[in-house]
């Protein structure tokens, strides 16, 4: 697909022309109606553009479906009253399919519902209390509970009401059902707390921590001095055992980011640096008993990144022989060291004191095998001693405190676990900016808008923690969400 002419109407960062043609009156919805579609904005993770003439398409069947159903709020529209005792609450789109998800749990499991549907063109002013990013579906609740992303409205749909299970209750085809709707589709608390769970660590707190790692790492803390609660939530999680005990060792840390950028494209100007100061290196490498030129430099890069792996553990990669059964007793991660999201696996196996082995994999050379444990080749994948695998970080997380006993991380209370979920998706712009920001510095070139960019991510964070009286607020001015 190409991308539309720069004069059509935007949409959610990409533009498409084929929207002037759909009528909002006809629609009672209009241009981000399917706005809604989280799959294909940019602004949340996957960046596809918008096929025009198959939106065109859809936006007329929708035009010829709309009919007499119950009409959209829209802006000007005055917020509905407290939802009825007995009931949830859901703010819908007829045509969305994220909100489809939820009437769908709703139906089969035969709650008692409500249904409100909402003019994703015109937003209602109130509809920003709700879902500070403006998109459905939204449940509430009668004590006034909201939830919202769909995946998530779905699994506590699922833990809060009783009647058919749709989740399987063994962690293991939970997580299996899970990894499937990755593959297939790939907030907040308020609370006056240190943690971001509550008073005392929980997983949203192992699963951010890796990239405030990185910071520390880097000796950027700079980066969280206008952030006086976020500073004092890292000095909390680095006296934490799990933390302390698997906190990376700066000095390695910066040899690899360096190996990284040797080896990695997008970083011209560092190999450049390296290159013109290689050059005594090279003369010390003229006999015949190491590599010469070039090839020297790969050499000595190769022998500082074998010095850098865990000490219990080597590298497997390409031509490597498939590690045996993982032993009884055992649950086994394939890692890579200095990957953020393995490290969520490894605190969290840490944390819980579950007995695991470590096998770390060379992500530049991947295994043949490896394909065989997770089919995009990715970091971590557990396997316990049945065989069984489960990968996506935070699905190994989560299988992790649900199938082995001990201290639980996540709450047991669906709303607040459904809380820590909806708070790890305003998270979700840290990783990139944080490693954009690392990689330009290593390169020796400033980086103002990035850092500025991360700044009020973490300024977002800081608002959470603050847990002012009304969140819903707060949030919708952290995010600069227009009413």
């Amino acid at each position: 697909a190409t991308k539309p002419a720069p004069n059509a109407p935007t949409l959610c960062g990409w533009a498409s022309s084929s929207w002037e043609h759909l009528s909002a009156s006809r629609l009672n919805l209009g241009a981000t109606s399917i706005c809604g579609v989280r799959s294909f904005a940019p602004a949340n993770r996957e960046g596809r553009p918008w096929v025009g003439a198959y939106w065109r398409e859809l936006g007329l069947c929708c035009a010829e479906m709309s009919g007499g159903s119950a009409r959209s709020l829209g802006k000007g529209s005055a917020p509905p009253g407290p939802v009825p005792e007995g009931l949830i609450r859901v703010y819908s789109m007829r045509f969305c399919p994220f909100a489809k998800r939820t009437l769908l749990v709703l139906k089969a499991k035969g709650i008692g519902h409500e249904v409100i549907n909402i003019n994703l063109k015109n937003k209602p002013e109130w509809f920003f209390k709700k879902n500070p990013f403006g998109l459905v579906p939204v449940l509430e609740n009668s004590q006034g509970q909201v939830i919202y992303e769909s995946a998530i409205t779905c699994e506590y749909l699922d833990e809060a009401y009783p009647g058919k299970k749709l989740l399987p209750d063994d962690p293991y085809e939970k997580a299996c059902q899970k990894m499937v709707f990755e593959l297939f589709s790939k907030v907040l608390t308020n609370k006056k707390t240190t943690f971001f769970g509550g008073s005392s660590l929980s997983m949203i707190d192992y699963l951010i921590w890796p990239w405030f790692e990185w910071l520390i790492a880097l000796e950027l803390n700079e980066y969280v001095d206008h952030t006086p609660n976020l500073k004092l939530w890292m000095e909390a999680m680095m006296k934490d055992p799990a933390v302390s005990s698997l906190f990376i060792d700066p000095k390695a840390f910066r040899g690899f980011l360096d190996l990284y950028l040797q080896n990695n494209l997008e970083a011209y100007e560092f190999r450049a640096r390296r290159e013109s100061q290689s050059a005594a290196v090279l003369g010390v490498c003229s006999g015949g008993s190491k590599p010469h030129g070039r090839d020297c430099e790969r050499w000595s890069l190769c022998r500082r990144q074998e010095s850098m792996t865990d000490d219990a553990t080597r590298t497997l990669g390409k031509g490597s022989a498939p590690p045996g059964p993982v032993p009884e007793g055992l649950i086994r991660l394939y890692s890579m060291r200095f990957c953020p999201y393995a490290h969520r696996t490894r605190l969290v196996l840490r944390a819980k004191g579950i007995r695991h082995e470590v096998i770390n994999i060379n992500l530049r050379n991947k295994p043949e095998w490896y394909f065989t444990k997770h089919p995009f080749g990715q970091i971590p994948v557990l396997e316990n001693s049945k065989g069984q695998l489960i990968y996506e970080s935070v699905i190994a997380c989560e299988y992790l405190d649900d199938a082995y006993p001990g201290r639980k991380l996540y709450p047991y209370d669906s709303y607040e676990r459904a809380r820590q979920k909806m708070l790890l998706e305003l998270f979700y712009k840290v990783p990139h900016l944080t490693k954009e920001c690392l990689v330009t510095l290593r390169c020796g070139r400033g980086c103002a808008d990035l850092k500025l960019a991360l700044r009020q991510e973490f300024c977002n964070l800081e608002e959470v923690q603050n847990g002012p009286p009304s969140w819903p607020d707060a949030v919708e001015e952290v995010m600069q969400v227009p009413t």
